[in-house]
Order: structure tokens, then sequence, then C-alpha cells
């Protein structure tokens, strides 16, 4: 029985979706057309995947048996694909390295790319802006050689350098209510407005950090971009709160504005990230000054720029 593998890719997908139209979505592709190519796979192989007496879409026995392999298929194209992306560049004497936005606030960032031009003069670097969950799909799919990326990574096709660890902040009016408490816990944002960024963006993170605030009762709203709107957003009636990591920003009127660290909100990591077995020689340079920088016994907070 000869298989198109694309045929066990998509049923990886349906599976890990558990819905056709998610799964559809994800592969770009019409709903009613991946149900043909799923009936046509389970012709082949004869016996159904799915079992079509519920509403959910639940694998059967032999489904689920197949479901190791498939994803294996699915793994091996992945890379597949990723080292042959990586591959075409290689000849171009290029590094696409995937940053999020306002990176460059944080030291460690501009640090190395600074000591890897110096040192690699001939190598062009590109970055590429994103939030961490879209800059880690391009590293698995070979669009991105490297990738600094902001919380936990757990996932095991990825090597990670933590470079340095990141402390939450709030910004607010220096004459806030809040900002003469001589410490700050989850408990005082409680009828506080914090403007924070979009949980669409990165779920994982936003979860992480600030369902906390939100049982304590502080009112949660999103901000588009962190500019002097926002900021003066804080000095005006509404008295709001700005969440932001800890970053150097220029914008800020420090007379005006203060930073103050929630003293129970965890940290985050700010970390380098390639996928395993896709290196190539420009990224081995940049990943060996990265390893360098972070056993530096200096480097275990993250440094702002002056």
């Amino acid at each position: 029985m000869k298989l198109d593998p694309r045929m066990v890719i998509q049923f990886a997908v349906i599976a890990e979706e558990g819905s056709f139209t998610r799964a559809a979505e994800r592969l770009c592709v019409a709903q009613p057309w991946l149900s043909a190519r799923l009936k046509k796979l389970e012709t082949q192989l004869g016996f159904p995947l799915f079992d079509r007496s519920t509403r959910h879409v639940t694998l059967t026995d032999k489904g689920h048996k197949l479901l190791q392999a498939a994803r294996n298929v699915q793994a091996s194209m992945t890379a597949t694909e990723a080292l042959a992306a990586q591959l075409q560049r290689r000849d171009e004497g290029r590094l696409r390295i995937g940053t999020p936005p306002y990176s460059h606030q944080i030291a460690v960032r501009p640090d190395l790319i600074d000591r890897f031009g110096l040192h690699q003069p001939n190598i062009h670097i590109e970055l590429d802006f994103g939030w961490t969950p879209g800059l880690i799909q391009r590293v698995m799919q070979g669009e991105l050689d490297l990738a600094f990326v902001l919380g936990e990574q757990d996932n095991q096709a990825l090597e990670t350098i933590r470079l340095c660890e990141l402390n939450v902040e709030l910004m607010m009016a220096a004459d806030h209510p809040l900002a003469s408490e001589p410490k700050l816990v989850a408990a005082n944002l409680k009828n506080h407005t914090v403007a924070l960024f979009n949980r669409a963006l990165y779920p994982a993170l936003y979860d992480t950090i600030y369902l906390k605030w939100a049982d304590a009762g502080a009112l949660l709203i999103p901000f588009v971009e962190l500019n002097q709107a926002l900021l003066d957003r804080a000095l005006t009636h509404e008295r709001i709160i700005i969440a932001c990591f800890e970053m150097k920003d220029r914008l800020l009127d420090e007379k005006a504005i203060i930073r103050r660290t929630l003293e129970d909100s965890c940290s985050i990591p700010f970390s380098l990230v390639r996928r395993v077995g896709c290196e190539t020689p420009e990224s081995q340079r940049f990943w060996e000054v990265a390893q360098g920088y972070a056993s530096a016994p200096s480097q275990r907070n993250c440094e702002h720029n002056g």
C-alpha cells in the first residue's frame, strides 16, 4: 500500500485540532475538500479513522494507533521543509532572526547583534518582528534561523538559551494612589484599570501573568501599541496603569510617570531559540556568541540600555 504523505499529515492535523473546521483553517484549505481527502485516505486504508456516530471528532482505536506514525510523518516533513529553507538561504550570506516588538529596549538583544556583526561582518542579519508564538512557528517552518522569545518554552523540537529574566512592571502617574504604596502586590490592583497587550497575541504568557490580576479585581483593557498617546492616558482623569516588561523606554517622562514592580508577579525569561538539527554555519556562530553571553555571571538579569 502506497499512501500520500500529504493526506497522512492532514489526518494528523485533524486529530490535533479535534475539528475539521479548525484543521481546514490551519491548513488553509476548504473544509469540504479536507473531508473528501480524509474519506479517500480511509478508503485506501480500509478502515475508518474517526468515529462519525458522535458530534465530536473522535478517533477510532485504529485511528489512535495510526496517529503516532502520522505525527512522525508530519514532523519529518516539517523538518525537511525547514532544512530546505535554510539551505536555500545558506549561499546568500544572511541570517534571519525573529524578535518581539520593543525588544531593542532589552540590552542583550542589540548587544548580541552588535558583537556578532563585529566578528562576522560578511553575514547580513535580517530582523523579523512578531510575537513569540508566530516566531516559533516560523522557526519550526525554517523561515527563521533563530528567534528571540519571551516566556517559558517546552517544545522538545527547540533548543533554548535563556539569556536573562524580565520583571513585570507597572507604569503609572507619579501621583497615582498606588504610587506611594511601599509594596505593590496583585491585590492592590482591585478596581484599578490596567492596560496590557491583547491576549490573542500570546495567550499562554497573558494567562501566566495577568489572570491573577483579574482574579484580584483589576479591570484589564488591551492596548494596540505602547506609545505616547497611551502614556498620556495615564496622566489624564482616566488614571490608567500600563503593564509592561522591564525595559528602558525613551518616551517615559520619569518625573510624571513612574515604574513599579509587582512583588508577587513572576519574572519572564528572555531566550534565544532554534530548531533542533537545523543549524547552519551562520546560525551556529550566532548561537555560540549567545552561549558565551548567557554563561557570564553578570547576565542573570536583563540590563537596560541607558
